[in-house]
């Protein structure tokens, strides 16, 4: 009875100590995994009191919105009161205060405090016990997203809750374009080849999208904020006119920026014109004023003064040369270059210019300097102390071995780096990503392969088995035999078996698996930088996925992948050479044809019945299917891209050189009164509501059919930054619209005309047709009825009349398609000629705009 009692005892006491050893562990773990970021917005409740639709601020979009006004609010409720939670807002624009109050389970106050819209991005640490917060607008305010994290914040927006007290490299760009264009590549050398903590700053205000997809690019080589100084006042795109008075506010906020950042050196773009030399000369005023105390008090009390130590300007002449096409350990050998390329072409999906080639080289002249003049001009921080900077070394031994790949087999290489990386990429986030995929490919490292947690666990598992095996055997000693040999031993062979599979499969506590990638990345550069086709690899996948998050009305991923693989065979390959053209204008076949890019149009010679006669008609298809964001985007007439200078649409082509374009909307040329809403580019042309619109959505290349009341602000909110309003409605929601007719006739334009119309088939494929007139022995037009009867049957669920008549237009690759006769007046009818315009609606880009038709006949 005695042994009975002890044996049952002894075992209740192995199990519970079993368990209690796990517990003990998992909660070990749990407790270094509790300081990583979880976001649990979609656990929020979200209210809105004002207008709009809440789900815009967590559709992962920076484009869609929701306006607070004055005494507008946002409610948003924890699912659990938070122990450390923080909020993250994305805003649409600067400017404006708001309070942020936070309420206990119970109702109690929690915090009150106003704040001031001051960056693009903000996180607040939410109080401990907050279940519910408040967001009051004071003044006009507009947030993009807003994001709830637990523990802590994720690693890209680290820096904006606790940023850096120094930056060894502040790089400074007029405008988003040049920023790209001038220094992708400069970035991503310093970011990854000498571990430089690098700071941006666009001088001139950008528009939304282009902020967005500026500070996802940044994110991707490994700068997580972007600031933003004032803009100037603009007279036109090619000169500013800065107003006597701005001088000191342009001045203070440079200081501002400088102290703030604290950079050892400075590069700004040298583009020469009014702009770049405003900015240029503004700039060295600042960096005099950043170290004198006796300037700006204001930025001087919240930061104190600093010195720049070095300013650089870009100079095709400039004594300092930065080579782009060395190999980099932090990008997995591969060099700066091929880091800018992926970055422009996967994220700068809104740049105008196209054809821009990343240079392999930039070269800088010195503009100031107190540490005297460079004798070598390889490295920006020549002669800066090294007390100056952050964490700034020389140039790594990874870009100068670019010879090492062919000495392989010697194995001095490989000790030497070591030591360098296992720091380098702990102290940078950017490495993270793309080298952790090659680390767990060479990790033959015993040390780093060490699961300590797991082997604990185990070792737990294993002493409780032999513990009943133990217990066993006391109790059945005396009368052991074959089969109680065998019970007794199964706890500890049971034991051991869980044991090997928990070390195996036990997941390493989140922290050291980064210091696991870290530690082992030291093989890599070694064996994989002479493989240069690796980053072209990556180039082709993440041109998909790109678009894929930033869908707004068709945000599922699963519909997107259908789109792409229902439209792959009109897309040539992404290694294609050369994009495929044919231009056969005796049979009415245009055909333009890349990786992201299908321009397909035919044109159709038929008659029509106008009731008492049959009459000819001629009118010319386009069907777009479209893989990537950057195919639409709106044209202007002239440079001041104000929409009143007009010119001919083959002089507009000319200079954008579109595979595509077709007349838009007039813009506010003629008749504004009589339109709804006109933007571009998320700039508003026209802000009345008189009348419907159409808007383009670039994120899922869609457009949507907009009623007339909608106003200019709701169309931005809802994401678009492109709208045109001509009118009247063909289709809409799949719905031919039953009172065209009535509607033109208000317009004036309910006869036979000739017409220019834009529909939608499915987001990525849409339908422009233009349709000649006014000529009766080619073509007389057809009525709006007619019109739109020509986009349903092509299986259009959208379409809307753009402007027509004489403005009517279809150019492919430089040349204009359709046909108006040249001031012929025939049977009184009006005059069929082509007029000027100020705008238009353009797809794709190509170099052979204009010499493709001759190439053609050759």
């Amino acid at each position: 009875m005695t042994r009975e009692r002890f044996f049952k005892g002894s075992l209740i006491f192995a199990l519970a100590f079993v368990l209690l050893f796990a517990t003990l562990l998992q909660g070990e773990t749990h407790a270094e995994n509790e300081g990583n970021a979880a976001e649990i917005t979609a656990a929020c409740n979200f209210e809105l009191q004002g207008s709009g639709e809440v789900s815009r601020l967590y559709d992962g979009d920076s484009l869609t919105r929701v306006t607070l006004n004055a005494d507008d609010s946002l409610t948003i409720g924890l699912q659990t009161a938070a122990s450390s939670a923080y909020l993250y807002i994305e805003w649409f624009a600067t400017g404006g205060d708001y309070q942020l109050k936070e309420y206990s389970a119970s109702g109690e106050s929690l915090r009150s405090e106003t704040f001031r819209v001051s960056a693009y991005e903000e996180i607040i640490p939410l109080s401990s016990g907050c279940k519910s917060l408040v967001i009051e607008a004071e003044d006009r305010i507009s947030l993009c997203t807003a994001a709830l994290f637990e523990n802590d914040v994720p690693e890209q927006y680290s820096e904006i809750l606790t940023p850096a007290e120094k930056t060894d490299l502040l790089v400074l760009a007029v405008t988003v374009d040049e920023l790209f264009e001038q220094f992708s590549a400069l970035i991503p050398l310093y970011c990854g080849g000498y571990n430089a903590h690098v700071s941006v700053a666009v001088l001139h205000e950008a528009p939304r999208y282009e902020l967005a997809e500026a500070t996802a690019a940044l994110r991707n080589i490994g700068v997580y904020a972007l600031p933003l100084t004032k803009d100037y006042t603009e007279g036109n795109n090619t000169s500013y006119y800065v107003k006597r008075d701005w001088g000191d506010n342009v001045d203070s906020h440079l200081t501002e920026l400088i102290r703030k950042t604290k950079p050892a050196v400075l590069v700004i773009s040298g583009v020469d014109d009014a702009r770049g030399e405003y900015a240029r000369e503004q700039l060295l005023i600042a960096v005099e004023a950043a170290a004198d105390e006796t300037q700006f008090k204001a930025s001087l009390e919240q930061y104190g003064t600093w010195q720049v130590q070095k300013v650089y300007v870009t100079d095709p002449e400039g004594a300092c040369t930065l080579s782009f096409t060395e190999p980099l350990a932090a990008f997995d050998g591969s060099p700066a270059l091929d880091a800018a390329t992926d970055t422009y072409t996967n994220f700068c999906l809104s740049r105008r210019l196209y054809h821009v080639e990343l240079p392999e080289t930039l070269r800088l002249s010195l503009l100031y300097t107190v540490v005297g003049e460079d004798t070598q001009g390889l490295d920006l921080f020549e002669n800066v102390p090294a007390e100056l900077r952050v964490s700034c070394e020389q140039a790594l031994s990874t870009p100068t071995p670019s010879p090492t790949p062919t000495p392989t087999p010697t194995p001095t290489p490989t000790p030497t780096p070591t030591p360098e990386p296992t720091e380098t990429p702990a102290d940078e986030p950017d490495s993270e990503p793309t080298l952790q995929p090659a680390a767990s490919e060479d990790n033959n490292g015993t040390e780093t392969s060490f699961n300590v947690s797991a082997f604990l666990l185990s070792l737990a598992v294993l002493a409780g088995g032999a513990i009943l095996s133990l217990l066993l055997y006391l109790a059945l000693s005396k009368k052991l035999g074959a089969l109680k040999t065998i019970i007794v031993l199964l706890p500890l062979l049971l034991a051991l078996a869980s044991a090997i599979f928990l070390y195996f499969t036990h997941d390493e506590p989140a922290e050291p698996a980064e210091n696991e990638v870290s530690a082992s990345v030291t093989p890599e550069p070694t064996t994989e930088p002479t493989p240069e086709p690796t980053p072209e690899p990556t180039l082709e996948p993440t041109l998909e996925p790109t678009v894929e998050p930033t869908i707004e009305p068709t945000p599922e991923a699963t519909e997107q992948a259908q789109e792409q693989s229902k439209f792959a065979d009109h897309f040539l390959s992404y290694d294609y050479e050369e994009p495929e053209i044919i231009i056969d204008e005796e049979n009415g076949v245009w055909l333009y044809r890349d990786d992201v890019l299908s321009v397909e149009i035919t044109r159709t010679l038929t008659t029509i019945d106008t009731g008492k006669y049959e009459h000819p008609l001629a009118y010319y298809t386009a069907h777009i299917y479209m893989r990537d964001v950057d195919s639409f985007r709106p044209s202007f007439a002239s440079a001041r891209r104000n929409g009143r200078d007009v010119a001919p649409p083959e002089t507009i082509v000319a200079v954008e050189q579109p595979v595509l374009w077709i007349t838009g909307d007039n813009m506010t040329y003629s008749e504004a009164e009589l339109k709804g809403p006109i933007i571009r580019e998320g700039k508003i042309f026209n802000n009345r509501k008189v009348s419907a619109c159409v808007a383009l959505y670039s994120r899922d290349m869609s457009i949507k059919v907009l009623d007339e009341g909608t106003t200019a602000q709701e169309v931005l909110d809802s994401g678009a930054m492109n709208s045109y309003s001509f009118g009247p409605v063909l289709i809409q929601d799949g719905v031919v619209n039953a009172k065209a007719w009535d509607d033109a006739r208000e317009l004036g334009i309910s006869s036979a005309n000739p017409r220019t119309g834009i529909g939608m088939i499915e987001p990525g494929h849409l339908v422009a047709i233009v349709v000649d007139g006014r000529q009766d022995d080619y073509s007389v037009g057809v009525s709006v009825e007619k019109f739109a009867e020509m986009f349903a049957e092509l299986g259009c669920v959208e379409a809307y009349n753009l402007d027509g008549g004489v403005s009517a237009a279809m150019v492919f690759m430089g040349t204009q398609i359709n046909h108006h006769a040249e001031n012929d007046i025939r049977h009184g009818s009006a005059a069929s000629w082509q007029r000027q315009v100020p705008d238009g609606l353009m797809w794709g880009w190509s170099a052979l705009v204009g010499q493709a038709e001759t190439e053609a006949e050759d």
